[in-house]
């Protein structure tokens, strides 16, 4: 005798009810999502760490706090923020280069570096003009106010419109304009020069970090740079291989950082 497998078929009705039902609970995270964006607050003094906090929790954002980068990218791990706010001098790392790392994972990931040196005009017009930076002191308002605007901005490329290509001894090859200007010298002009005699200072250990960078190694540093006729700025380097290059090539992408009580930084 053949088997009858009876099945109880839900009326039409109840099944666009249900279906009604699970589009409005996505729907409704989707809103909690929207209006609760994740912060991530990196800074290692408890009391501007909860000052910043608190500022930001009353504007509605969800807030992870962490005291160092092993504590940040420990975070990671529970949630993927919105935004990050991370101070520059950090116990086991500088801001620099936790940014690197955070966007390294997330690669369009906002990131705001909060530090107590001052801005100079050189600063100012290279890097300041794109919210990569914020004053410690800022708080309140004008904090919640750069983290909106960071977060709603719209999204670019990571990549730095400060690039220099060289060769593998870093005579430049092609440089973009923003570098140029940086540099004081045309494009032309700086097809002539190396790009390791911009640095002020131990130029050997550019030239070795250079090496390093030919071998495959993709390089961070940060070092005082002397524009042509113009005092040094103290500016963060990665130096990868420029694949775009038919021939073998080094891509040097700048980015200026506040001045220093400390002088040339190798991170």
């Amino acid at each position: 005798m053949r088997a009858v497998i009876k099945t109880n078929r839900l009326p039409a009705s109840a099944l666009n009810r249900d279906k009604r039902v699970v589009s409005s609970t996505v729907s409704s995270l989707q809103r909690q999502i929207i209006r609760n964006p994740v912060v991530l607050n990196v800074e290692p003094e408890d009391a501007s760490r909860s000052e910043r906090s608190k500022a930001l929790r009353s504007a509605g954002y969800e807030v992870m706090e962490a005291e160092c980068a092993a504590d940040a990218l420990g975070a990671l791990a529970v949630c993927t923020p919105t935004a990050a706010l991370i101070n520059v001098n950090l116990p086991d790392s500088t801001g620099v280069e936790l940014r690197h790392t955070l966007r390294s994972v997330h690669p369009n990931l906002p990131v705001l570096l909060v530090t107590a040196a001052e801005f100079d005009s050189l600063t100012l017009e290279f890097s300041a003009a794109d919210r990569h930076w914020l004053r410690s002191d800022t708080g309140g308002e004008d904090l919640v106010n750069a983290v909106t605007q960071a977060i709603t901005a719209p999204s670019s490329t990571p990549a730095s419109s400060l690039w220099i290509v060289s060769d593998h001894l870093g005579a430049i090859l092609d440089a973009s304009p923003a570098a140029a200007r940086l540099l004081n010298v045309s494009i032309r002009g700086l097809r002539e020069r190396s790009m390791i005699l911009f640095f002020e200072r131990d130029r050997d250990h550019w030239q070795r970090t250079l090496m390093r960078a030919v071998l495959g190694e993709h390089v961070r540093q940060s070092g005082m740079l002397r524009p042509k006729d113009r005092r040094p700025l103290l500016i963060g380097v990665a130096i990868e291989a420029a694949s775009d290059w038919t021939r073998p090539a080094l891509r040097w992408n700048l980015e200026p950082e506040p001045a220093t009580q400390t002088g040339d930084q190798h991170v």
